[in-house]
């Protein structure tokens, strides 16, 4: 990513705010920065914060300016695990090139403990940016955010998701970030209630690397969101898990698409070397609730290599399911797993070393199911002394 300072700017120097946050006692540039922040707000100004390693203890809110480091290089170096985000919010924000380095050691439910947090803003950008080890989530796009993207962006070790979606936010492309080692999930949309429902989001070519807990990409409750040409490798449950929650009373889904992403060791709990860790999950799982159903969605050309568990699993409460074009390749137990789903097709899907069944299709399965053109090689590939049919259709 390409930096360009704008000819008129502000800089932080020149409000006081001292490099030191190598040193042994570094200063805490919170007030300064603010004066800063006030200035760059009041003159219309972008604010420039050049390389350097900047301690701050408390959360910062840059509203509708434009703040500009200088990359990698320019460090923010939080001393508060507690309160240590920094904040965009308003019209046309964007945060370009900060490195913001957490000092978490536990994870907190606040959104003050996150790494970089979009609160209410309209039109903005966060690009080329690093966020490693806050407390929270690494990016939080949070309550009314429309317009927005997320591109270029590094997430580090955050205690929980990397890169979340809630309350409300629309219209969001999160788009070619590196995400490595979460403590939750590595992209989620989560609508909580019915009142703060997510829409109209796109993630492509993200690049997700394991993780210490949770699923890669998640959409529980929402609509018209697309998750496509991502690579996602070693989550440690679902590698796409779309649902409907009970627990957490997330809204009901639609129109979603899962489109040529690249899946590798997935449900990586039960293939390290850690015995005490397992996960229930296929590679990629679909239910709703009652009330709350899952409609329309469309998994199409995607590319599995090695499941701990089943490939696909569409559960309840699930109408208009596609699965068409896909490629599965060593998964551990049955291909795809359909139960109480109502109207799927299972399309030209190629199946290769599968464990069990390629397909298994529950009777509580209901409407119209079909199946048609799938290709199947070395199917019951753990069992062979054991009959499992191909595919099995329960009536």
């Amino acid at each position: 990513t390409v930096i360009r300072i704008p000819a008129d700017h502000l800089n932080v120097l020149d409000y006081g705010v001292l490099a030191d946050g190598h040193s042994a006692n570094p200063t805490d540039n919170a007030a300064a920065f603010e004066d800063a922040i006030d200035d760059a707000i009041d003159q219309e100004l972008p604010l420039y914060i050049p390389a350097g390693v900047y301690g701050y203890w408390s959360m910062l809110s840059m509203d509708s300016i434009d703040v500009i480091g200088a990359g990698a290089t320019t460090v923010m170096a939080s001393g508060n695990q507690t309160s240590s985000v920094l904040q965009i919010t308003g019209n046309a924000p964007s945060l370009v090139g900060i490195n913001m380095q957490g000092v978490g050691t536990q994870r907190f439910s606040y959104p003050q403990a996150n790494g970089i947090w979009a609160y209410q803003a309209t039109d903005f950008i966060i690009s080329a940016c690093q966020v490693h080890g806050p407390g929270g989530a690494g990016i939080f796009i949070h309550n009314n955010n429309v317009d927005g993207i997320v591109c270029g962006n590094f997430v580090d070790s955050s205690w929980a998701d990397a890169i979340h979606h809630t309350g409300t936010t629309s219209y969001i492309q999160t788009i070619a970030n590196q995400v490595h080692n979460p403590g939750d999930d590595q992209i989620a949309v989560v609508s909580y209630g019915s009142s703060s429902i997510c829409h109209h989001i796109e993630a492509f070519c993200n690049d997700l690397h394991k993780q210490t807990w949770g699923r890669g990409m998640t959409v529980v409750g929402g609509y018209t969101i697309t998750y496509a040409r991502n690579e996602i490798e070693k989550p440690i449950s679902a590698a796409v898990y779309i649902a409907s929650e009970s627990s957490y009373n997330t809204d009901e889904w639609y129109d979603i698409v899962i489109a040529e992403n690249v899946i590798r060791d997935a449900v990586w709990a039960n293939g390290d070397s850690d015995p005490e860790t397992s996960a229930s999950h296929p590679a990629i799982m679909l239910y709703g609730r009652t009330d709350f159903p899952g409609c329309d969605a469309i998994i199409n050309n995607n590319r599995l290599y090695i499941a701990y568990n089943r490939g696909v699993v569409i559960g309840s409460q699930t109408y208009d399911i596609i699965l068409k074009d896909n490629y599965f390749q060593g998964i551990t137990s049955t291909g795809i797993y359909a139960n109480g789903t109502t109207d799927a097709q299972i399309l030209d899907n190629t199946f290769n070393e599968i464990g069990s069944y390629a397909m298994f299709i529950d009777n509580a399965c209901q409407g119209n199911m079909l199946i048609a053109g799938n290709q199947l090689t070395n199917i019951n590939a753990n069992n062979t002394t054991t009959y499992i049919d191909v595919i099995n259709v329960r009536s």
